[in-house]
């Protein structure tokens, strides 16, 4: 199952049930029930009626979120479900609640101590946000105003739900109810705000991640997604175990030790992901050159014997208005080389800015990913799709009988055959998981 697809069924499950605890006589009685209270018959009217009107404002608030975003995407015709903007929808229900029903009456003094870690939450979240949004700037995401604003949006969030849980702990007390019900309802209040403060933030940052995840590559980018899988769930699961924590249940730990999992998970993941997409040596340790030439009918079986391709010394059939290029890369491994890693070969007509069809001893081929060259280096324009190339590279790898050598050979017309000075010879390094490591141009041997 798709993990966005997994985290909107729990969304759908969890949040109304969640929503639903709070109505009537069965909200009152799980309420008492998870706050160890001894509740008078005399006080539950005011404390139901509490319990309604913030549920009501949340379920508003959620409702809002959801059909806000429909009526922007109906013209468009398309439909589409967002869970961040029903989260947000809710925290500002909640908010909205918190401010509106206690707009009378005396400040508690002294506020009420809820938990530290509770308080401590919202700060730890913005603290969080800052460098991830910073990371992900200047991991070039294409669009860096967008993540910032997504950035400035989780920070907004938290300040939201701190300033809110500030006035939760100083408002003026429900009217009549007893002391110890009173600190529950604060209790409950702030638990419910900050749990879904961490749930829009945690969207805001994963928002971020979708921008930036089709910028990347290789390792990097796997791991990412991964990563935004792992906190598609884990921030569900965070924002539940905040709730959970409500006191009087000493599970101020939980969050804790559930948040630092995460972040030490994804820290750990990622960073594996980057190592491996860092190149294992650089184009210098490979000192690579090479040799070419163009053959004719009565030059091909000595040209292919002076470059060791005796795979293209198969008898001439081109003609006398042919000439054959062949052309020989030779490479110096160095021993940290992996067996699953490539070095590609391909050639470059510098007169026209396109690349030359060249095929190896076993033909030739092209991977998707390589196109990524023409943005990393702008002297490989050619590569560009759409650009002046209209036929599809081609690329030649060094075989498994001889991995320290390319070869490979092209056939031209002889009229529009180039000079080996106009043609340019790129090495490419590339690792198992589509890493583009580097790309050089190889220095050539006219002869």
């Amino acid at each position: 199952m798709d993990a966005k697809v997994a985290l909107g069924l729990a969304f759908l499950v969890t949040i109304p049930a969640l929503a639903v605890m709070a109505a009537g006589r069965a909200g009152l009685t799980n309420f008492v029930r998870w706050h160890r209270l001894d509740l008078p018959d005399e006080w539950g009217a005011p404390v139901t009626r509490y319990l309604s009107q913030a549920r009501r404002s949340r379920i508003w608030g959620m409702a809002a979120g959801m059909v806000l975003p429909l009526l922007w995407l109906l013209p468009q015709q398309r439909i589409a479900v967002d869970f961040l903007a029903m989260s947000a929808g809710w925290l500002l229900g909640g908010m909205l609640a918190e401010f509106r029903l206690f707009r009378s009456g005396a400040a508690l003094k002294p506020p009420h101590p809820l938990p530290r870690w509770l308080r401590a939450t919202p700060a730890v979240a913005a603290v969080l946000t800052v460098p991830v949004t910073v990371l992900c700037v200047l991991a070039d995401p294409g669009d860096p105003i967008v993540v910032a604003a997504w950035g400035l949006a989780a920070l907004t969030a938290c300040a939201v739900v701190a300033g809110t849980v500030r006035h939760v702990a100083r408002r003026p007390s429900l009217q009549g109810a007893p002391v110890e019900v009173d600190r529950a309802i604060r209790d409950r209040a702030a638990a419910g705000l900050t749990a879904f403060g961490v749930l829009v933030t945690v969207q805001c940052l994963l928002r971020q991640a979708d921008l930036l995840t089709p910028r990347l590559t290789g390792a990097t980018q796997d791991v990412v997604t991964e990563a935004g899988w792992l906190w598609v769930f884990g921030g569900l699961l965070l924002a539940l175990s905040v709730w959970w924590a409500t006191p009087p249940v000493r599970r101020g730990p939980v969050p804790a030790v559930l948040g630092l999992m995460l972040v030490a998970a994804t820290a750990g993941w990622v960073g594996a992901g980057v190592a491996r997409d860092t190149p294992p040596y650089g184009p210098e340790a490979v000192q690579a050159t090479a040799r070419l030439r163009l053959a004719t009918s009565q030059t091909h079986q000595a040209d292919a014997a002076a470059l060791k391709m005796a795979w293209a010394d198969r008898g001439w059939t081109g003609g006398n208005d042919i000439v054959q290029l062949l052309g020989r890369v030779d490479l110096t491994l160095p021993p940290q080389r992996s067996p699953d890693d490539r070095h590609q070969v391909f050639v470059v007509d510098t007169r026209t800015n396109t690349t030359v069809t060249v095929y190896g001893q076993y033909g030739a081929g092209w991977d998707g990913y390589l196109y990524e060259l023409a943005d990393r280096y702008p002297w490989l324009s050619a590569l560009r799709p759409g650009g002046t190339t209209h036929e599809q590279p081609m690329a030649v790898d060094a075989t498994t009988e001889d991995p320290a050598s390319i070869t490979f050979s092209n056939d031209f017309g002889r009229a529009s055959a180039p000079q080996l000075s106009d043609l340019a010879v790129v090495l490419v390094f590339t690792g198992p998981q589509q890493q583009i490591y580097w790309a050089t141009r190889v220095p050539i041997a006219l002869t």
